[in-house]
């Protein structure tokens, strides 16, 4: 039974599986509107800088609980990174889904998460069984019933990238899409539209996504995120909530 259209794919796997579809963007759009243009750091961080370079070995390792299937064409050379310098040989959308993974991993609050008792990655590895990553042919989408998340993406996502030089921005805004599939899969599809739930308070997969954005802002430890990245968080958290069918439309979320 398919329920939304959101993120959705067409899959050939049995018509018996529940799909659950979403609706928001894995890459994060350059500006919203009335909102302005995201407030980003006055110079890119030394997370930023970090991001820039890729993953070794051991923290690929760290990750590797966490199935990650990749569609051939994203498994694709050309290679950012290499096994043969201490990493892995990974595509650009590779290494950027692996960062998200270790990313989510380091994060660090210092109040629990409203959805959960668990630490982010704790939570999100005990619940999604499979991630699977394709190309742009479609909406990314969970499938409860296998605990599966189908994430769709440019097949060149840092081909011509908004901020290249934020790498904090892109990797932050791919966690949430993860943990807004996740949250379809133990709190359930959308309760107001086929892509969008009432209210935060819900907490469902706009409200857990929401919470994210904010509990990196108000919570995350310092020595993980740099402060400097607080007003871009509010920004993203008070943005996605103002697309939720009863949260309040006339804030500006210009800091």
């Amino acid at each position: 039974m398919s329920i939304g259209r959101g993120w959705l794919a067409v899959l050939s796997w049995s018509a018996t599986l529940t799909i659950l579809g979403c609706g928001s963007p894995t890459t994060p759009s350059s500006s919203d509107g009335s909102d302005g243009l995201p407030p980003l750091p006055a110079a890119p961080t030394a997370l930023d800088r970090e991001l820039g370079g890729c993953p070794t070995a051991a923290d690929l390792a760290s990750v590797a609980d966490v199935k990650v299937f990749f569609q051939p064409a994203i498994a694709a050379p050309p290679f950012v990174c290499r096994s043969a310098d201490g990493s892995a040989d990974l595509s650009e959308l590779q290494k950027k889904i692996y960062q998200q993974l270790i990313m989510m991993k380091r994060l660090r609050f210092s109040r629990p998460l409203p959805w959960t008792d668990k630490t982010l990655y704790e939570w999100f590895s005990s619940t999604v069984a499979v991630v699977e990553v394709d190309g742009y042919t479609g909406y990314s989408h969970a499938d409860r019933a296998r605990r599966w998340i189908y994430l769709v993406y440019d097949p060149n996502p840092e081909g011509k990238p908004a901020y290249p030089e934020y790498r904090w921005y892109s990797i932050a805004s791919g966690i949430s899409g993860m943990i807004h599939e996740a949250r379809h899969i133990d709190g359930g599809p959308h309760t107001c539209t086929a892509v969008r739930d009432h209210t935060v308070a819900e907490m469902r997969a706009d409200g857990a996504q929401n919470s994210y954005f904010t509990w990196l802002a108000e919570y995350s430890d310092p020595a993980v995120v740099p402060a400097e990245y607080k007003a871009l968080e509010l920004w993203l958290a008070c943005t996605q909530r103002k697309k939720m069918c009863d949260e309040p439309k006339n804030v500006s979320c210009r800091q």
